[in-house]
């Protein structure tokens, strides 16, 4: 029920959505199209599983505010290249700024309930069919070892913010994701 709900969700965001955007020096490193959600069911639902995650992980982090929640598409050829969402030091807290930079700063924001805070987790859950595309998956990097995620739809993946991790590029068919951000005080 709550996968056919955040299909919907997506299904209606992505009909307005963009490019996405590579906040680093690179640009090439994504090929993706994105829209956002604030919808409030959607941010209940992905952010009991992160709760649910940080405890069951033994992380423990003190986590607070979600951001929107993105709906990302991705098509032939679209990737993510390694990234992480974000660092977790006082250097990373996001500062206020009067009007929207386009595009946003990780560091910078107009939320009030942002300032102060650092992205600590990253969701990402898989709304399309396994079998409905070729390529993209979740790779993360911990430590000396890749490891490769992939899953039916429905199937969530909870991840500190800094791990560097990329999304491979499709090969066949189209994939689209939920991704959420959960913060908190940076880390000391």
């Amino acid at each position: 029920m709550e996968l056919n709900y955040l299909r919907d969700v997506a299904h209606q965001g992505l009909q307005a959505a963009q490019q996405g955007v590579h906040m680093g020096d690179n640009a090439d490193k994504r090929r993706s199209d994105v829209a956002w959600t604030t919808d409030t069911r959607t941010l209940q639902i992905a952010t009991s599983l992160m709760y649910e995650a940080n405890r069951n992980a033994g992380w423990r982090f003190d986590i607070n505010y979600p951001e929107q929640a993105q709906l990302t598409h991705y098509g032939v050829d679209g990737e993510y290249d390694w990234h992480k969402d974000g660092n977790q030091d006082h250097h990373a807290a996001r500062q206020y700024v009067n009007e929207a930079l386009n595009p946003m700063p990780l560091n910078k924001t107009q939320a009030l309930e942002l300032v102060g805070q650092v992205r600590k987790l990253s969701l990402s859950i898989n709304l399309s069919e396994e079998d409905s595309y070729e390529g993209g998956a979740l790779e993360l990097q911990i430590d000396e070892a890749t490891h490769i995620i992939t899953g039916p739809a429905g199937s969530a993946t909870v991840f500190p913010s800094w791990t560097s991790h990329r999304i491979t590029p499709i090969i066949e068919g189209s994939r689209q994701s939920l991704v959420l951000w959960m913060n908190g005080p940076p880390l000391r």
